[in-house]
């Protein structure tokens, strides 16, 4: 049917599932966008595909310039309802010098 096909995010990464309990979380990761706008669109696809948190990558770029946007990230995740959930990305020569 026209219009019903299924938009999954490009920057899908790896899924993860996790067992809490009885519960299971099913985890994406999500790199390399820092527009919001586009993000917006991609967390509405990820919250309907069923995933209940998002893995973000934190890289030293993102330290530098998007440390804004990546804030913002995390507050609309947490709105829709989801967890987020933090990886830094070749972070360690520059943060831990």
């Amino acid at each position: 049917m026209p219009g019903t096909e299924l938009r999954i995010p490009k920057v899908v990464g790896k899924v993860v599932l996790r067992r809490w309990n009885t519960a299971y979380a099913i985890s994406v990761s999500y790199f390399g966008v820092r527009n919001p706008q586009h993000f917006q669109r991609d967390l509405e696809d990820i919250a309907r595909l069923g995933f209940t948190s998002i893995i973000f990558t934190f890289s030293e770029e993102d330290h530098r310039f998007y440390q804004g946007s990546l804030a913002e990230f995390v507050r609309r995740t947490h709105q829709q309802g989801l967890e987020s959930l933090y990886r830094s990305l070749g972070c360690l020569r520059r943060l831990w010098r």
